[in-house]
C-alpha cells in the first residue's frame, strides 16, 4: 500500500461535488449557484453550455456550476487579501491528504514484515500456466466497417507470415508486421501476466502452445494473432517479480481481512438506503451521528461518512455512483471506509505520526496551489490591486475576470483551472452560503440542450473536446490498478 491513499482502498471509484444546498434558492428559479454575491443564472450558463462542446449532461453541468462558483470565492478570497491560511479552518480542509500521508508512513511500518521471495518452484508453475508470459503479432481487424473481403485479407496475410515465422526471428517479424502499437516495439512482447487479463481466446490458444512454440493463427475481437510463448529462461526475470507482486497482494489483502474481523466490523442492513439519503444532502449530515456501521471500535457515523466523501476530488464522482449502484455495493464501500478509519485508529496506538515538518509541507503544497490558481485565473490579489483600489471593486473586476475565464475554458478550448477538494473546503468554509440549485441545473441544461440541437448534443456526448474533467473520466490516482484485458 505504498501506492495506497486511504480514499482509494475503499474503492476505485469516482467523486461527485459536494457542499452545495439546493433548497435555499428553489424559488429563484433562473438562479444556477451563488457564491458570496454573485449569480450565475439560467439564461447565463445555457448559452455557455449551448456554445461549447462539452456533453450537455446533469452531472456535467454541475461540474461546470461547482467551478464557477470555486472560481468565484477564490476571485473573492483574492479581492479581499485572504490567503486561505486559517490554521483550524486549514487543517480541517486538509483533513484527506494528512490522514493519507500518516496511513502511508503506518503502512511502511506493518509492511515491513511483508517481504516476499519469488517461489523456488517458479519453473514448474511457469509451465503449469499458473503464471504466463507471450509475444504475439496482430493483425488488426477494424472496430466498424470492416467488409468480409477485408477480414479474409488478414487472414491471408496471418497465415502467410505465420509459415516463415520461428523462434529465432519472431521477434524482428513483429516488430515488423504487428499492428499492437503497444507491444511491437518490443519485439512483439506482453511480459508475463496472471491468468485471466487476457481475451479468452488468447489465453486458450497461449495454454495450449508449449514453451518456445508458436500458435497457429488466431482470432480474438481484436484481430488476427499468432503467438509466441517463451521459455522460462527467456522470462525469468519478469514471471519473478509478477509472483513476488500477487504474494504482496495476497499479503495485503490478509492484513484487511483480518483487520475486519478481529473487530467485528458490521453495516447496517439499512445502509444502502441511508447512504442515498446523505449523498443526497451532504451538508444536513455533515454533523449526524446517524449509525450506518459498528465495530469494536465504535459507531460509523454518517458525518464520518460525509468526511470521507469530502476526501475523493470533484472530478472523481462518488455521489452518482452510491445513488445507481445496487445495494449489494454500497455496503461494501461503507465496510471499505469503516476499514479505513480502523487503520488511522491503529496509527494513533502506534504512535504513528506527521512530524511538524511533513504537516509544514503539506501546508505548503496547499498555498502553492492557492497562488497558482489566483495566478492562472488572474484574480490574485496582486493582480486585482494594480486596476482597482478599493475591495467592492476588487471583487467586481475579479467576478468579471472569473466569468470572462469561464466563457473562454467552455467556448474557446481555454484553459482549465482544476481546483483541488481541500481547497473546496477550504473556500465554502471561508465563505459560506455558497449555493448550487438543483432545478436550475435542470433548467440550464433543458435550455442549453435546445440552443445546441440535438445532433450537436450527441456527437459532444460521445466525446467531449473540452479540458474540463467530466465525471467518471478520472480514476482515483491511487491504489492497485488493474491491468486492461487486451492483447
Amino acid at each position: 500500500m505504498k501506492r495506497v491513499a486511504l480514499a482509494a482502498v475503499a474503492v476505485g471509484a469516482m467523486a461527485q461535488l459536494v457542499g452545495c444546498n439546493s433548497g435555499a434558492l428553489s424559488a429563484h428559479a433562473d438562479t444556477v449557484a451563488k457564491a458570496g454575491t454573485q449569480e450565475l443564472t439560467v439564461k447565463k450558463l445555457s448559452e455557455l453550455l449551448g456554445a461549447s462542446k462539452v456533453p450537455l449532461r446533469k452531472d456535467v453541468v454541475r461540474v461546470v456550476a461547482d467551478l464557477w462558483v470555486n472560481y468565484q470565492l477564490l476571485s473573492k478570497a483574492g479581492a479581499n487579501g485572504d490567503s486561505l491560511n486559517d490554521s483550524k479552518a486549514l487543517d480541517s480542509a486538509l483533513w484527506a491528504p494528512i490522514a493519507n500521508a500518516r496511513a502511508r508512513k503506518f503502512f511502511d511500518v506493518v509492511s515491513k514484515n511483508w517481504a516476499v521471495t519469488a517461489p523456488t518452484d517458479g519453473e514448474s508453475r511457469y509451465n503449469a500456466g499458473e503464471v504466463l508470459a507471450a509475444s504475439h503479432i496482430l493483425f488488426r481487424v477494424p472496430e466498424k466497417g470492416a467488409t468480409p473481403q477485408q477480414v479474409a485479407q488478414l487472414r491471408t496475410r496471418a497465415d502467410s507470415l505465420r509459415k516463415a515465422l520461428n523462434a529465432g526471428n519472431f521477434a524482428t517479424l513483429a516488430t515488423r508486421y504487428s499492428q499492437d502499437p503497444g507491444s511491437a516495439a518490443q519485439g512483439g512482447s506482453l511480459g508475463a501476466f496472471p491468468k485471466g487479463m487476457m481475451a479468452p481466446e488468447f489465453e486458450t490458444a497461449l495454454n495450449a502452445t508449449k514453451p518456445g512454440e508458436i500458435s497457429p493463427v488466431i482470432q480474438t475481437r481484436f484481430g488476427f494473432h499468432i503467438i509466441y510463448r517463451p521459455v522460462y529462461s527467456a522470462v525469468t526475470a519478469n514471471v519473478a517479480q509478477l509472483m513476488q507482486q500477487r504474494g504482496a497482494a495476497v499479503a495485503e489483502s490478509t492484513y484487511w481481512s483480518r483487520l475486519e474481523l478481529a473487530n467485528t466490523v458490521d453495516v447496517k442492513k439499512d445502509s444502502p438506503k441511508m447512504a442515498r439519503d446523505i449523498v443526497n444532502d451532504l451538508d444536513s449530515y455533515r454533523t449526524s451521528s446517524m449509525v450506518l456501521g459498528t465495530s469494536k471500535r465504535g459507531d460509523f457515523t454518517a458525518k464520518q461518512l460525509v468526511r470521507w466523501i469530502d476526501a475523493y476530488p470533484p472530478e472523481q464522482g462518488l455521489i452518482p455512483q452510491i445513488q445507481n449502484a445496487p445495494d449489494t455495493i454500497i455496503p461494501t464501500l461503507i465496510k471499505n471506509f469503516m476499514r479505513n478509519e480502523l487503520f488511522l485508529v491503529q496509527a494513533d496506538s502506534a504512535k504513528v505520526d506527521l512530524t511538524d515538518q511533513e504537516k509544514s509541507q503539506i501546508r505548503a503544497e496547499f498555498r502553492t496551489l492557492v497562488i497558482n490558481s489566483w495566478t492562472q485565473l488572474g484574480v490574485a490579489p496582486n493582480q486585482l490591486a494594480d486596476s482597482a483600489k478599493t475591495v467592492a471593486a476588487r471583487e467586481t473586476l475579479g467576478s468579471n475576470r472569473v466569468n470572462v475565464f469561464l466563457e473562454n475554458m467552455l467556448v474557446k478550448d481555454g484553459a482549465f483551472v482544476p481546483i483541488a477538494r481541500s481547497m473546496d473546503l477550504m473556500l465554502r468554509m471561508r465563505f459560506p452560503g455558497a449555493k448550487i440549485v438543483d432545478a436550475g441545473i435542470d433548467r440550464a441544461l433543458e435550455a442549453a440542450q435546445k440552443l445546441r440541437g440535438s445532433s450537436d448534443s450527441t456527437r459532444a456526448a460521445n466525446r467531449p473536446a473540452s479540458a474540463v474533467p467530466m465525471p467518471g473520466e478520472a480514476q482515483a490516482p491511487v491504489g492497485p490498478v488493474p491491468t486492461p484485458a487486451k492483447p
